[in-house]
């Protein structure tokens, strides 16, 4: 048994770095090194016999490569060294000012951020976590996405339960998300992550062809006050080109009423779609300053 590990490095020159500790390296796998999309990018390729220990292909083994999201395997590992694979996160909800008989709160709901990854969006049935092959935070990098099945509200929807249950029933005034458990970190120039999600940040498209010359079905989530989708996302005849566009992809006006982002162009209706090479296909509007965001209806 071989396991394979492989990088591709930003750095100029060198192509795909062909014959530099690797004749052996397949001729489908070199054909991928090749494309004109990675030209002057460097590769790195090492195939390791599980048995033996042998490098059965060691391409540019002295360049020190950027492992990208490999990373997250030290980042998790040491969060599961320090809290254990049986943790729970809390999400504590305080309020501030008094509830008078009727159950109305004259005052403010704090939720305070503690950094769940999922809040319960991800949560199957018997509690495991449901992850997809194909994640959705990808979608638009990878051109297509496969959702998981949880609610993506269905933590939110289980604190208002619990809010409910307090006795609360009205709030004249704010809820108020507590965000400051960790420095915000910048994702890819795009968005910060913060110790608060919702949906991953992402509002999700769920794209279905319908009858030539015909709107595409397009179903969004979440549903939010924070933003509107406009469909004009037009079905085509078979064998036209794909030109669909999200537009913003990553909609500024967040949390300003009326905000709305388009989904438009044409889907062939005999498109495949890549990754899972069959329909729904998946993109995504990006929720670039969630704290700015109403909460979901």
């Amino acid at each position: 048994m071989a396991a394979a590990f492989a990088s591709i490095g930003g750095c100029g020159g060198g192509g795909s770095g062909s014959g530099i500790n690797g004749a052996n390296v397949p001729a489908d796998i070199q054909a991928v090194f090749d494309q004109p999309r990675y030209k002057g990018a460097l590769w790195g390729l090492r195939v390791v016999d599980t048995g033996s220990g042998a490098a059965l292909i060691n391409l540019q083994p002295d360049h020190n490569f950027l492992i990208g999201s490999v990373r997250k395997i030290f980042s998790v590992g040491q969060l599961l060294n320090q809290v254990g694979p049986n943790h729970r996160y809390n999400t504590p909800i305080y309020h501030e000012g008094n509830i008078d008989g009727a159950g109305i709160l004259n005052g403010n709901l704090i939720l305070d951020a503690s950094g769940d990854l999922t809040m319960g969006g991800r949560t199957n049935p018997d509690g495991t976590i449901a992850v997809s092959n194909f994640d959705h935070n990808e979608a638009d990098s990878l051109g297509n996405a496969a959702l998981t099945a949880p609610d993506p509200l269905a933590g939110y929807n289980a604190l208002a339960r619990q809010v409910a249950a307090a006795g609360i029933t009205e709030i004249t005034g704010n809820v108020i998300i507590d965000d400051r458990l960790f420095q915000p970190y910048n994702f890819r120039g795009e968005f910060d992550l913060k110790p608060i999600f919702v949906n991953d940040d992402a509002v999700d498209l769920t794209i279905n062809p319908t009858t030539v010359g015909s709107l595409a079905s397009v179903v969004s989530r979440p549903i939010s006050a924070a933003l509107g989708v406009t469909n004009t996302l037009v079905t085509s005849k078979p064998g036209s080109d794909k030109t669909l566009e999200l537009d913003p992809e990553f909609p500024p006006c967040i949390g300003v009423p009326g905000c709305t982002a388009e989904i438009s162009g044409d889907l062939p209706v005999d498109f495949v779609p890549p990754l899972t090479n069959k329909f729904p296909l998946v993109q995504t509007f990006r929720i670039s300053s969630p704290p700015t965001m109403p909460a979901p209806c």
